[in-house]
């Protein structure tokens, strides 16, 4: 009959007569969520945890997101905390979609909409590009590669900031920045770099897959020769 049957006016029109819970405790709760069109189908057990005037809680889930197996395992603030959308929710994570392990810590304010974000965070992977499903974002097919920085977000910008890490055998640092308010996402990137493999680079700049190691092996058979007869 469309009633708001949690507000206790006589209409049931006036949000400040809502009932005020002050406490809320889980046990052995399970929380699911499924989208068959994105191929995500998520089940987690949640508790909370410590004394009642703060009880933080727990969560174990597993599933899949976007057509990737994930388990993930980790704890939060009070559940009630949840409802306050203008304040950052502390959040901890240890997360494995594919083959990609995610590690975070920090805080998300707005937790449905990610108004904000600023929390740590460890990537490790055998491919860049498998990050595609969950990010949304064309990265370069790359090799195995882990990395650790500082994850921003508001508005429609996100900032990976002060990241380092390896990819393949080259040590690489610096800042990402994506913006998603275009038509489609736009990536920038300052980036550095110590020691550098030439193959690492290769799929940066757009190189086929094979012509690098070709290219090299085309250089050592004619040494007298100083650049690849074969572009990259």
């Amino acid at each position: 009959d469309n009633r708001r049957n949690w507000l206790l006016d006589t209409r049931q029109q006036d949000d400040t007569t809502a009932i005020r819970v002050g406490q809320l405790t889980l046990l052995s709760g399970t929380i699911g969520f499924d989208d068959g069109a994105a191929r995500t189908h998520l089940r987690a057990d949640v508790s909370t945890t410590g004394d009642a005037s703060g009880a933080g809680v727990r969560f174990d889930g597993r599933g899949q997101l976007r057509g990737q197996a994930v388990t993930a395992s980790g704890r939060g603030g009070p559940v009630l905390a949840l409802r306050e959308l203008d304040k950052p929710y502390p959040l901890q994570i240890d997360a494995t979609i594919g083959k990609t392990r995610v590690q975070a810590e920090g805080s998300i304010t707005g937790l449905a909409n990610l108004t904000a974000v600023d929390m740590q965070l460890a990537l490790r992977g055998d491919n860049l590009a498998d990050l595609f499903p969950v990010l949304g974002i064309a990265l370069p097919a790359t090799r195995a590669y882990r990395t650790q920085g500082r994850l921003q977000h508001a508005g429609t910008r996100w900032t990976y900031a002060g990241f380092s890490g390896l990819v393949g055998a080259s040590d690489i640092a610096g800042t990402l920045h994506v913006d998603t308010g275009g038509p489609r996402p736009v990536l920038q990137a300052e980036l550095v770099s110590k020691v550098l493999d030439i193959v690492d680079l290769g799929p940066m700049i757009g190189a086929r897959s094979g012509t690098v190691q070709a290219a090299r092996q085309g250089a050592a058979a004619n040494a007298v020769r100083v650049l690849p007869d074969l572009p990259f």
